[in-house]
């Protein structure tokens, strides 16, 4: 190997080991807030949702405890929506209309928070992490390319919808966009949660509300992508005012 090659991989290694090493501080901060919430939360009885019911019973402060639960959830743990949901549905079979709204209040201030938080904290946090303001731009493009598949990604759940709203605010994504897609979203994720999906695959109907479902969702996106790609950044995107 020559000298020359050697001393640009010494470079790429010593260039890339700060962010990466950062990377790790950030998630190991995070994976530590979330525990300690988790764990607080259970300590404090805010997950026996069968003690609740017997204590408050079919009450607006059980409601209330649902919707501060999502939010807290949303917040400080990156994981689905359906470690509050189900169990809250279990506790309370008969009252799932009740479990179903407080939820979707809870979940959708939790998602805007994650998207405030972006907006003003994300891409500092990024350009902390990369110590380099042209990269983080270039990543913030990157992710604004993608806007068309936000939908998509919120409503399927291949990736946590926390984690795709904090990186909306970070890349400047309007904010009546990002509204009204996590609104529709949790309408859908949270009614499938709450309803079951293992009530659909019961019945022949069940398992054709879900292929329609998933050919609306592909036919939604590459509509959206269609649209986006006609439409001025401006249309989805806030764009930022240069120095």
């Amino acid at each position: 190997m020559k000298a020359e090659t050697k001393a640009k991989i010494k470079a790429t290694l010593k260039k890339a080991t700060k962010p990466a090493l950062k990377s790790l501080l950030a998630v190991a901060i995070i994976v530590a807030i979330a525990l300690s919430v988790y764990y607080t939360l259970i300590g404090l009885g805010f997950t026996d949702f069968a003690k609740i019911r017997n204590e408050l019973g079919d009450s607006i402060w059980t409601y209330v405890a649902i919707v501060f639960l999502q939010i807290i959830q949303v917040i400080f743990i990156p994981i689905s929506n359906q470690v509050v949901t189900i169990p809250a549905c279990l506790a309370f079979p008969d009252c799932l209309w009740k479990v179903y709204v407080s939820s979707v209040i809870g979940i959708e201030i939790g998602t805007l928070c994650l998207f405030f938080i972006g907006k003003f904290g994300g891409r500092k946090i990024l350009n902390w992490i990369l110590n380099d303001k042209d990269e983080t731009e270039k990543c913030a493009v990157v992710l604004r390319k993608g806007r068309a598949f936000y939908p998509i990604g919120m409503v399927s759940g291949f990736i946590p919808d926390d984690i795709l709203t904090t990186l909306a605010g970070m890349s400047g994504y309007n904010f009546w966009y990002v509204l009204g897609v996590s609104v529709f979203s949790k309408l859908i994720c949270v009614a499938a949660t709450v309803w079951g999906w293992g009530c659909l695959t019961r019945y022949w109907w069940g398992w054709v509300i879900m292929i329609v479902g998933s050919i609306l969702l592909l036919i939604g996106t590459w509509l959206a992508y269609k649209w986006t790609k006609r439409q001025p950044n401006k249309a989805i995107v806030t764009t930022e005012k240069k120095d």
